[in-house]
Parts: structure tokens; C-alpha cells; sequence
């Protein structure tokens, strides 16, 4: 884009009234990178921001407490809550297989509605997939998605 003298002057008279990149741009109709690096190049002062005060009568109101659940300590670190949330929702056991199908399913047999699960070694005659039916949107069974999306 070339920036014409008119899109200049409205690039600084917005970027002095305290309109952030964003909106400039928006207004513009450019990217809001395009606009701060016109900034930069311009050399424009640093604006001055749009600061919301309160009143000097307002109370001020204190930001709601965060809780932890009750089987944490409070002492615990970020990964050992991370590894706790996980352990809690984490189910028991992947729910039962059904019953194989007759013909074992190869790559030449998959369909949409059938398991991709690899059973077996790619390398080995016998090697194939679950085949198992499973839902719509998904590649495997509920049992083997238990085990892949733990």
C-alpha cells in the first residue's frame, strides 16, 4: 500500500487523539502492524493512553478470590496441579471392545466408519487395524480413544 498524505494526516491526528493500532487500522484499513510501523517511521511522540479513573468517593472493589479445590495444597506447584486436574478427570478404564470383525481390516479395507487402530507390527504379514465401528468425526473406537486422547 502506498500511504498518501491523507492517510498520513489521519494515521497521526487518530494515533495523538489515543486510538489504539487496531481501531486505526480498522478505520484505515490496514493491518494493525502496518500502522504501528508507520508510527515507528514517522517518528510519532509516544500518545498518551486512554486511562478510565475512578471517582475519588467510589469504593474500590476487590477482584473476586480464586479458590482451589480442597484436595490441593496450597503450597503445591503449577505442574502439580496441572498433573492432579488431569488425574481427576482422567476416567476408571476405557470402556469394553466388541466383538473383531471376521476379516481382518486393511489399509486397502478402511472405512469411514470403521477403527483405524493399527494391531500388530506394519512390517509383519499379520498386521492390521481394530475395524471396529466407531462414531462419526472421530478415527477410532471409544475404547481406543480412551487409550490415544489420555
Amino acid at each position: 500500500m502506498t500511504w498518501t498524505d491523507a492517510c498520513v494526516e489521519t494515521l497521526t491526528n487518530l494515533w495523538q487523539s489515543g486510538y489504539s493500532g487496531s481501531l486505526i487500522g480498522v478505520e484505515l484499513g490496514l493491518t494493525r502492524s502496518a500502522v504501528i510501523g508507520k508510527v515507528q517511521r514517522l517518528k510519532l511522540p509516544s500518545r498518551t493512553t486512554l486511562v478510565f479513573r475512578r471517582r475519588s468517593g467510589a469504593p474500590r472493589q476487590k477482584p473476586p478470590a480464586k479458590t482451589q479445590p480442597r484436595t490441593l495444597r496450597s503450597r503445591s506447584s503449577p505442574r502439580q496441579v496441572a498433573k492432579a486436574r488431569v488425574r481427576q478427570r482422567r476416567p476408571a478404564a476405557p470402556p469394553e471392545l466388541g466383538a473383531a470383525p471376521a476379516i481382518p481390516v486393511t489399509v486397502l479395507t478402511l472405512t469411514p466408519v470403521t477403527c483405524n487402530w493399527p494391531e500388530g507390527d506394519p512390517k509383519l504379514a499379520g498386521f492390521h487395524f481394530c475395524g471396529r465401528e466407531k462414531p462419526p468425526y472421530t478415527a477410532y473406537c471409544p475404547h481406543h480413544a480412551a487409550i490415544a486422547y489420555r
